[in-house]
Parts: C-alpha cells; structure tokens; sequence
C-alpha cells in the first residue's frame, strides 16, 4: 500500500486512476469501520444477553429452590396433622390401676370422662388435619393426597366406633351403679385394654400416609434434589 501512495505522489498513476483507486480505499475504510463497529456492537449485545440469561436462570433457580423449600414445609406440616390424629396424643392413658384407687366408682367414671374428652380432642385434630391437607394441597400430588384423605375418614370412622362403644359401657356403668352393683370384677370395659386397642387401630391406619410422607420429604433432602 506505501509503493502505492509513492507511485500516486510522483505522478506514476493518471488522474482518473487516482480517483478510483481512493475511492475504492474509502469504501474499503468505510466498511472496516462499519464491520468493526458491528462486531462492537455484536460483542456488547452477546454480553448483555449472557448477563440476562445469567440473571433468569438464577432466578429461575431461586424460584425452583423457594418451590422445594414450601413444599418440604407444607408436607411436614401435613405429616405432624396425621400424627397428632394419634389419641394417646390427646393424653388418653394406657395404663389404669384402679386397685390402688381409694374409690373404684369415682376412679372409673374418672376414666370415662378422661377417655371421652381423649375423643373429643382427637375429633379436633382429625379436623384440623383436613384443612392442614387442604391448605397445602398444591404441594401434594393427587395420589398422596388421595391417601392421606381417606387414612383421615378410616381414623374418623374408627374413633366413631370407638366412641360408640365407649359410650355403650358408659351406659351399663351407670346403670351398675346406680343399682349398687359396680364393682372391679363387674366392670363393663377394660380401660387398658380399650386404649391399647384403639391405638392398635390408629397405627394400622396411619402407617401407610406416614411412610408416603415420609420418604417424599427425605427425597427432597436428598442432594439430588438440593438445588
């Protein structure tokens, strides 16, 4: 390019060839500068979109790791409403000795009304355990939610039946009672007994929702799943 300009300087080329030539060197500046201003402009918005798809996924990352963490709560929360379904949870006993009872009559009926307000309490919690589902249905898949619905209607059913039981013998207490003929021996219900066999029903029940639950909240603890 410097012979060039030499040769144009001491005249080696014609008027018109001198015309073209920086013409075309013009056109050629000209586009250099537009391609290098292009490319300028390329590289700012190739960076500028990096940066935006940097920012959405980190979004996108954050809003994935809020999801997992409200849907880890909302099943812990359903998990602890099945579980204080439970009646020895609403302080029903297990255990009664009634032989070391100064009075057996007014220990017993002690017994009624402590295993009746257990019932009660239960029949709260079994509520509260609907709408606990209910509240965090969102986070449940329709198969678990199925599950843990129905294990709360055979929990209410069987407390029902319970009750009425316990209900029948209370009756017959009563009428030995007021006949002067309630003793130890002539007891219509074995307190023990009944408590241990309720329970043994709520477990049978409850085993299944429990361990669904269970491993679904420890699979979002699992790394894989730990965003």
């Amino acid at each position: 390019m410097s012979d060039i300009w030499v040769t144009i300087i001491t005249g080696g080329f014609s008027g018109a060839a001198v015309v073209a030539f920086l013409s075309k060197a013009l056109v050629n500046n000209a586009f250099k500068k537009s391609l290098a201003h292009h490319q300028h402009e390329l590289d700012l918005r190739k960076q500028s979109l990096q940066t935006e798809l940097s920012i959405n996924a980190e979004h996108l990352k954050l809003k994935f790791s809020q999801y997992e963490e409200s849907k880890k709560t909302a099943l812990e929360k359903i998990y602890a409403a099945v579980a204080k379904t439970s009646i020895p949870r609403a302080k029903l006993k297990h255990n009664y000795n009634f032989e070391a009872a100064d009075n057996f009559q007014a220990a017993y009926f002690d017994a009624f009304k402590e295993t009746f307000d257990a019932f009660d309490l239960s029949f709260k919690k079994i509520s509260s355990a609907y709408e606990c589902l209910e509240d965090n249905a969102i986070y449940v898949d329709d198969k678990t939610e199925l599950l843990v619905s129905e294990c709360l209607s055979k929990i209410l059913a069987s407390y029902l039946k319970s009750h009425a039981t316990l209900k029948s013998h209370h009756v017959v207490a009563q009428s030995l009672f007021k006949s002067g003929q309630l003793t130890i021996d002539s007891a219509p219900i074995d307190f023990s007994n009944f408590s241990e066999q309720v329970q043994a029903n709520w477990q049978g029940l409850a085993a299944e929702p429990k361990r669904v639950l269970k491993n679904t909240i420890r699979d979002l603890l699992t790394p894989n799943n730990c965003v």
